[in-house]
């Protein structure tokens, strides 16, 4: 099961101790469960820590630019093996052996079972705190599918314009910097050889105008990279771009803003001495950034980008992937000693962690019967004919019809190749319109409403359609808003159209999960759940359809009433049998000859 624990150090510094309060609870869901401690003065723990960074400094000097390293000729090795098993004795004694600390470790061990996939945010303002090498910590041993984030105090979710066509690829802003001592090409290839599926942009050392007019592209940007050198001066951390410009996240205030309103999502810097950066970037509410927390060598840091790479965009987890591709930086460790110390992710809470596939990776094939079905596919759709009709009679019967299914069984197609066309033969009958959930349910369920409502009014007026784009975008808004502060908002909706237009409202819901995958504001789903319950029960003409995956209904069933009205009103998408698989098998040779 997925889990999130929230390690707050609320006050205190290194020689007084810290306040703790720690909370845990289901991803997706609020947290509940939680208890409050704290953790003892330990003034040795950063002292150690100071210890082995001079001795990381002094292993990669030659490896990495004199300017950016710190290098002092006394530290031997045997030196800095002494100091890394120092920090990590200390720091787990500080951890396991503190009574303060006594019980959020029991809580956690209460709560937690080894094979939960777990993500622990670490809320702190104290840079002393950051820079600890967490992942030290035994507790990730009991717990291998366990990763931890940074995260600040304050927080707050980013502000994202709604784009009503999704990316059909992952879009990435490649930032190749100055490359003076180190080797920027190999990083071009990893990207280019481990994302052949992406749609990648690479900037050569760019002036900062170039890089200024890129970061405003309307078409946004899933994933921002850089790989260059970068520093860390106190808390502001700097990037140079050309070997004669280098900038600060402040002075990209506006640009990356703009990114973020179009979606972006995360940020890596494949570069020195990242923690600045990543506080930097945290002001700014990015939701989600992998830096180096010391200065790296090249080869650690395209090694990691490679394995995160294959791990992420193969479908794990962003913070397993984060995780497993650190630790397979092992290998490197008798040539760059504590290779595996140096990745962290830094979290805005606000925000859940994306999938590849959330980014815009919508898979293609060579054969549409592989792929998603929509309306128009309906004349090559085949296999489902049986349950497509059992859909129908239920939909024409039931306010509400839950689509289930594990993901890849063919729960959007046999929605919108399958029910709809057979709906839409009587258009005086049914409306339908439809909408994924996202990041805001609320919004894109306006801009349905909206889009649906200005359809009506614009049709066979192309032109009226595209003066008034303006005037919907605030329609949308107005709608969502109200939709916030008033469940029954949906249902009054309803109720106007159809007392205009006497037909069955069909609303489709696609792909529910993500109302748990992509929203992190629980208040939002309740609400969001509230007003498509108020309409089930209450608006005239109204049906809700909804596709979900099976691995998620134990979220909707968490919700009470949505629990109830969804009982005895799902289907369940089992596999084919072995009549629908030969119907099926007639599609893959449809669209090689249609082409």
């Amino acid at each position: 099961m997925d889990k999130v624990v929230v390690l707050n150090f609320v006050v205190g510094d290194f020689q007084r101790g810290f306040t703790v309060t720690l909370q845990i609870g289901q991803e997706g869901a609020s947290l509940s469960a939680g208890t409050s401690g704290g953790l003892p003065p330990c003034p040795k723990l950063p002292q150690y820590y100071k210890k082995w960074q001079q001795a990381h400094h002094h292993q990669l000097s030659r490896a990495i630019k004199p300017k950016f390293g710190v290098t002092n000729a006394s530290i031997n090795t045997e030196q800095a093996v002494g100091a890394a098993l120092a920090l990590r004795n200390q720091l787990n004694t500080w951890f396991n052996q503190s009574e303060e600390f006594r019980l959020i470790r029991e809580r956690l061990k209460e709560i937690l079972h080894r094979d939960d996939t777990v993500r622990i945010l670490l809320q702190t303002e104290n840079s002393e705190v950051q820079q600890l090498p967490w992942h030290l910590w035994d507790f990730f041993e009991r717990y291998p599918n366990a990763e931890l984030a940074l995260s600040t105090t304050t927080f707050e979710a980013a502000t994202t314009v709604k784009n009503t066509t999704p990316r059909e690829k992952v879009r990435i802003l490649a930032i190749l910097g100055d490359r003076t001592g180190i080797d920027i090409d190999t990083d071009r290839q990893l990207l280019q050889k481990n994302l052949a599926s992406a749609e990648i942009v690479f900037l050569v050392e760019p002036s900062r105008q170039e890089l200024n007019e890129k970061l405003w592209d309307n078409s946004g940007w899933s994933i921002l990279f850089f790989a260059g050198h970068g520093e860390t001066e106190g808390d502001t951390g700097k990037i140079h771009i050309n070997p004669s410009e280098s900038l600060t996240i402040p002075e990209l205030n506006y640009a990356i803003t703009a990114a973020m309103q179009r979606d972006l999502r995360l940020a890596i810097f494949n570069c020195c001495d990242g923690l600045g950066l990543a506080r930097q970037l945290a002001s700014l509410q990015l939701p989600q950034v992998i830096v180096m927390r010391e200065p790296v060598a090249d080869k650690v840091a395209q090694e990691f980008l490679k394995y995160f790479l294959a791990a992420f965009a193969s479908g794990k987890p962003l913070y397993l992937s984060v995780r497993q591709a650190r630790e397979r930086l092992e290998w490197l460790e008798n040539q760059f000693p504590y290779a595996s110390w140096l990745p962290v992710i830094c979290q805005n809470p606000a925000e859940l962690p994306p999938r590849w596939i959330d980014l815009g990776d919508t898979p293609r094939f060579p054969y549409k019967g592989l792929s998603v079905f929509r309306e128009e596919d309906k004349s090559v759709f085949f296999g489902r004919e049986a349950f497509t009709h059992r859909l129908l009679e239920a939909v024409k019967n039931k306010p509400i019809v839950g689509v289930i299914g594990p993901s890849g069984r063919g729960k959007s197609s046999v929605v919108f190749a399958g029910l709809i066309p057979y709906l839409l033969k009587e258009p005086d009958k049914w409306q339908i319109v439809d909408f994924r959930p996202g990041k805001h349910p609320l919004d894109a369920l306006a801009a349905a409403l909206v889009t649906m409502q200005s359809t009506q009014a614009d049709v066979g007026n192309e032109e009226e359609s595209q003066t008034n784009q303006a005037a919907r975008l605030f329609q949308i808004h107005q709608l969502a808003t109200e939709l916030r502060s008033n469940k029954d908002t949906l249902t009054q909706f309803i109720a106007r159209i159809s007392s205009v237009h006497a037909k069955s409202i069909v609303l489709v819901a696609d792909q529910f999960e993500e109302l748990y995958t992509l929203c992190p504001d629980f208040e939002e789903r309740e609400s969001f759940l509230d007003c498509l319950l108020g309409a089930v029960y209450d608006a005239p003409y109204f049906k809700l359809v909804l596709t979900l995956r099976s691995d998620f209904y134990g979220y909707a069933q968490s919700h009470r009433a949505f629990n109830d009205a969804l009982e005895n009103n799902c289907l369940n998408l089992g596999p084919m049998n072995e009549q629908e698989l030969q119907e099926r098998s007639h599609v893959l040779h449809i669209p090689a000859v249609s082409h």
